[in-house]
């Protein structure tokens, strides 16, 4: 009796134990953020600064102290770009921008100079337990500009302060231990930021905040040239005192979808408008009767009488109402103003955004 066939493949164990490798692989590691804090003042590194690692967005991500050599370091995936933000009481330093990249074990280098910023008065309140402060300023994440104007809250006691023109603010009798600051301002972000107010000190915070666009309802800039504005002023004023006459503005145009002149101004009072084929006809209505004929209008382009009474003006009612600013109607006589006065019985005003 002869062996079945045995002609499946089976993988060498080294080849097992590669793909187990390359499955079970970690993650490439994080790069390695590695500063080092030193005082302006004397050169010195700083000990004990409370290192902060912020996201591009000032989301934190992770906090350290520095060691007695000034030393701190964070671990941060990239390709990103992060902020860094040192905290110590009496000194203040600019929050710093770092770009890691994706390379693999790459090292990004960071070197903080923190400035003195004075020191504060030590106090106790009535039950002899040493209060804090907390001072400090708003800046632009961006620049390092001084925010104006923001406004600061300490959230356990609700003691709200404005910054100043540099930025800087002031909160009096903290207790100490960790306090939780919110800062509010309309064109940056809301941020809340966590320190730790140390009895008898003044803490000294430098909060980095990220500019916030600000959604707003759609806003119409209507820009004319002077020459058209100035020829319009007379028309502006007619609709406002409303001298007998019938007014379309390009507010009317838009709400009806720019028409044509002639369809914006069918079904206005007075009025007789409507095509027959390819031309319009108008007039405008004298009495009841359907057999009055009606009055025929002149026509006036930005200022310039352009169809005498009777004469086709298809030309001018086929006008889209897009590059049109105004259409004044004036029905009769007594309503017509001074400027279109040529001995018409009626007449029609379009003003274009052009001006002529």
């Amino acid at each position: 009796m002869t062996a079945g066939p045995r002609n499946r493949s089976r993988a060498a164990p080294w080849a097992l134990a590669t793909l187990a490798l390359l499955t079970t692989a970690p993650p490439v590691a994080a790069q390695n953020v590695q500063g080092f804090v030193f005082g302006s003042d004397t050169g010195a590194p700083l000990q004990g600064v409370l290192v902060r690692l912020l996201s591009r967005t000032l989301d934190p991500i992770d906090s350290v102290r520095t060691d007695l050599l000034g030393r701190f370091s964070f671990q941060a995936e990239g390709p990103e770009r992060y902020v860094i933000v040192a905290e110590k009481a009496g000194y203040g330093a600019a929050p710093q921008i770092i770009e890691v990249s994706a390379i693999a074990l790459a090292k990004v280098g960071v070197t903080i100079e923190m400035k003195p910023m004075g020191t504060a008065t030590v106090s106790e309140n009535p039950s002899g337990a040493r209060t804090a402060y907390i001072r400090g300023r708003v800046v632009d994440v961006d620049g390092n500009e001084p925010v104006e104007g923001a406004e600061v809250t300490e959230l356990t006691s609700g003691k709200k302060v404005l910054t100043r023109y540099d930025g800087r603010f002031f909160i009096g009798d903290v207790p100490p231990g960790p306090v939780r600051v919110r800062v509010e301002h309309i064109a940056y972000t809301t941020r809340e930021w966590a320190v730790e107010a140390e009895p008898g000190t003044a803490y000294d915070a430098l909060i980095p905040v990220e500019e916030e666009a600000i959604p707003l309802e759609g806003i119409e800039v209507t820009v004319r040239s002077r020459a058209v504005a100035k020829k319009l002023e007379p028309v502006f004023e007619r609709m406002e005192r409303n001298l007998g006459g019938i007014y379309l503005d390009a507010a009317d145009f838009k709400r009806r979808g720019y028409p044509t002149v002639g369809a914006a101004i069918q079904g206005l009072p007075s009025v007789r408008a409507y095509q027959a084929g390819y031309r319009w006809l108008f007039r405008f209505r004298r009495g009841a009767s359907q057999f009055d004929p009606g009055c025929a209008p002149d026509v006036w382009l930005d200022g310039v009488r352009v169809v005498r009474a009777g004469q086709p003006l298809d030309e001018f009612l086929s006008l889209n109402t897009v590059e049109v600013e105004v259409v004044e109607l004036f029905p009769s006589p007594s309503s017509i103003p001074a400027e279109y006065s040529s001995g018409a019985l009626c007449a029609i005003g379009i003003w274009t955004k052009r001006g002529g």
